[in-house]
C-alpha cells in the first residue's frame, strides 16, 4: 500500500538518528512521544487492520530495533512483550501498532458513523467490520469480547483491554520472579520515571538510565553471577536485585535520605514546618523514627513520618509479590514499622505513618491519604493545579529511586575499575 511505503520509507532515517544521539533518556522520550505509536495512529484509524498487517509489523520491528539501539543490547521475546505494554501494566509504553490496529479502526468507525450518516442521509454498511472485530476479539480476554453490530468504547478503552490480555498472557509465561517484577512495575506511579523529562532532579546519566531500564525489563545487567564487589558475602545475581538490599557502602542510607529529602522539600512547599530526624520523641530511647516530623498535622497532633525501602524480589516476599500488588511494601510497613513503633509513638501523643517503597517504585497504601493532603496544601499555597503538583512529585520520587538503584548496581560491577 502507498501508506505502508510512506511510513516505512521515511521513518528509518529518523529512528537511526535516535540511536546515535548521545543521551538514551532523551532518545527514548523522543521515540515514545514523537516517533513510535503516534506516527501510525492516523493510518490504523482510517485503514482496516486486515489491510495493513504487514505494514504494522514492519513499523513495530523498526521501533523495537531502535529501542535495542538506545539501550545497546538485544531483547528477548519476553522483554519485547513487556516493552509493548502500557506503563500502567508495567511496560515501557511502546505499544504494538499491529496489536492495537483493530481497536483503532473500529473505535474510529463508530465515533464517526453518526456524523457520516447525517451527511450521506443513508445507513453505512462497513464490509470490513466483521473481520476487524474478529481480529480485535482474538487479542482480548473472553470477558471483554465485543460484538461487530454493537457500538464500542473509545480506542483508549479497547487498547486497555488489549494490554490487559497481553499482560495476562505474559504473566502466564513467566517464572515467579518475573511475575513479581512485572506486577511490581505496574504499581500506581511506579513508572513515573519512564516519562519524566530529563530536567534538574529527574536527569539520569547515560549508564544510570540504561541500567534502570534493563532492570525494569528483566534484562541481565552482569555477564554472570559473582561475589558482590561491595559486601564480598552475597552472590550478585545477573539482574542486579542484590544491589537493592546490600547493606554495604551506604547505598541504602543514601537512597533512604534522598527519598526523605524529596518529601521534606514538598512538605516545606506546603508550609508544614517539617523537621528532619527530630530527636527525643520517645523517652529513654535513642531511636529516631521521625525521618520527618510535622507538628500540628491534624487535631493538634504531630505526625511522625518514617521512610523505608524494600525489595519485593527477596525470597521471603517474591511469591506473594507475584500475586498481590504492593505486597512487599505493605507487609514491611506492618511488620517492621507499625508493630515496632506505632503504639509507643501514639502513647506520646503523636500520629505515626510509615511510608515504604518497593525497589520498583510501589508505595505502601497508607501513604496516599497523606500524599493527597500534601498535594492539596501545595496547590492552594502556590496556586498550582493539583495534577501538576502530583506529576512533579511522583516523577521526582520515581527518578530518585531508580537512579539510586542504578548507582548501586554500577558500584558493584566486578570490572568497576574501568567502567
Amino acid at each position: 500500500m502507498d501508506a505502508g511505503k510512506k511510513i516505512n520509507k521515511k521513518l528509518p532515517s529518523l529512528l537511526e538518528k535516535l540511536t546515535i544521539l548521545d543521551n538514551p533518556q532523551v532518545s527514548y522520550l523522543i521515540l515514545l512521544f514523537c516517533a513510535s505509536f503516534c506516527k501510525i495512529v492516523w493510518y490504523i484509524r482510517t485503514v482496516p487492520s486486515t489491510f495493513i498487517t504487514d505494514t504494522c509489523q514492519k513499523f513495530d520491528d523498526l521501533v523495537l530495533k531502535t529501542f535495542e539501539g538506545i539501550i545497546a543490547c538485544g531483547l528477548s521475546s519476553q522483554s519485547i512483550k513487556q516493552i509493548q505494554l502500557s506503563t500502567k501494566f508495567g511496560g515501557a509504553g511502546l505499544r504494538s501498532s499491529k496489536d492495537h490496529a483493530p481497536a483503532a479502526y473500529i473505535s474510529s468507525f463508530f465515533s464517526s458513523k453518526t456524523l457520516a450518516q447525517s451527511f450521506l442521509r443513508s445507513p453505512i454498511i462497513n464490509p470490513h467490520l466483521d473481520s476487524c472485530s474478529a481480529s480485535l476479539n482474538s487479542k482480548m480476554l473472553v470477558e471483554d469480547f465485543t460484538e461487530p453490530s454493537s457500538e464500542v468504547s473509545q480506542q483508549k478503552d479497547l487498547s486497555h483491554k488489549i494490554d490487559k490480555s497481553n499482560s495476562f498472557q505474559l504473566s502466564s509465561e513467566c517464572n515467579v520472579m518475573d511475575k513479581a517484577r512485572i506486577l511490581c512495575c505496574s504499581a500506581p506511579h511506579a513508572s513515573a520515571w519512564i516519562r519524566a523529562l530529563p530536567t534538574s532532579s529527574n536527569k539520569f546519566s547515560n549508564l544510570e538510565w540504561v541500567l534502570a531500564m534493563k532492570r525494569w525489563l528483566g534484562i541481565p545487567i552482569y555477564n554472570k553471577e559473582h561475589m558482590c564487589a561491595a559486601c564480598h558475602k552475597q552472590i550478585m545475581d545477573i539482574y542486579g536485585h542484590h544491589a537493592a538490599v546490600c547493606p554495604v557502602s551506604g547505598d541504602r542510607i543514601k537512597r533512604h535520605n534522598a527519598l526523605r529529602d524529596c518529601f521534606y522539600d514538598f512538605c516545606t512547599n506546603a508550609a508544614w514546618a517539617p523537621v528532619k530526624e527530630k530527636p527525643f520523641l520517645m523517652p529513654f530511647s535513642s531511636e529516631r523514627p521521625a525521618d520527618i516530623f510535622i507538628p500540628n498535622f491534624t487535631a493538634g497532633k504531630g505526625l511522625v513520618v518514617d521512610f523505608a525501602c524494600t525489595c519485593p524480589i527477596q525470597q521471603k516476599y517474591v511469591r506473594s509479590s507475584s500475586q498481590t500488588l504492593t505486597f512487599a511494601c505493605n507487609k514491611y510497613a506492618q511488620e517492621v514499622k507499625y508493630d515496632c513503633f506505632q503504639s509507643r509513638i501514639i502513647s506520646e501523643g503523636h500520629l505515626y505513618l510509615p511510608i515504604v517503597f518497593e525497589s520498583f517504585g510501589g508505595i505502601s497504601g497508607d501513604a496516599f491519604d497523606f500524599i493527597k493532603k500534601l498535594f492539596q496544601s501545595i496547590s492552594m499555597r502556590l496556586s498550582e493545579p493539583k495534577s501538576i503538583v502530583a506529576k512533579s512529585f511522583y516523577e521526582n520520587i520515581s527518578c530518585i529511586l531508580m537512579r539510586s538503584l542504578a548507582r548501586s548496581m554500577i558500584s558493584r560491577f566486578p570490572e568497576f575499575s574501568f567502567v
